[in-house]
């Protein structure tokens, strides 16, 4: 029985829609002087307090349209462990963002989700484990949550009375 739920990526438009997720997030701002790309992703994280959310919500948005496609379970983890890992680093301030501009983790999990479609013998997912996928995302965008809560607290207590003991 076939998933009607969610995107079906099968239709050029999902992919074409992934492909310039990626890229904006990504790699759509040319550094001048040189050839490295930045995107919105580490731009948006410099947005105090909800910035990584938002860029957490957004990379998952890719990983939504994975398990719609039906990629393998392997695939899946890869492309979660790397929003886990931009988002855990990502809510440390000026090293996160930098982290972000460099590790890619979209243009990562386009790259994974591609290679996926292209293979024919692609595994068919299991209810338990999208799922789990699923469950783990929302963990991380909370933890994400919880991490920016906390750095914001202590920036303003440190602003706020320099004596302030973490």
């Amino acid at each position: 029985m076939k998933n009607q739920s969610g995107p079906n990526l099968s239709s050029a438009e999902q992919l074409k829609r992934v492909r310039w997720l990626s890229w904006i997030l990504d790699n759509s701002i040319k550094v001048p002087g040189s050839n490295f790309r930045i995107g919105l992703d580490p731009l948006i994280g410099l947005i105090p307090g909800v910035g990584d959310l938002i860029g957490t919500a957004l990379s998952s948005y890719i990983v939504v349209l994975a398990v719609s496609a039906n990629v393998s379970a392997w695939t899946l983890t890869r492309m979660t462990l790397n929003i886990l890992l931009e988002s855990m680093v990502g809510v440390i301030p000026i090293v996160g963002d930098i982290f972000d501009a460099t590790f890619k983790a979209n243009e990562r999990n386009r790259k994974l989700l591609e290679a996926s479609l292209e293979n024919p013998q692609r595994k068919k997912l299991d209810r338990r484990f999208v799922i789990l996928i699923v469950s783990t995302l929302v963990l991380i965008f909370g933890l994400s949550a919880y991490l920016a809560f906390k750095t914001l607290v202590w920036i303003i207590n440190t602003l706020a009375n320099p004596n302030y003991a973490v």
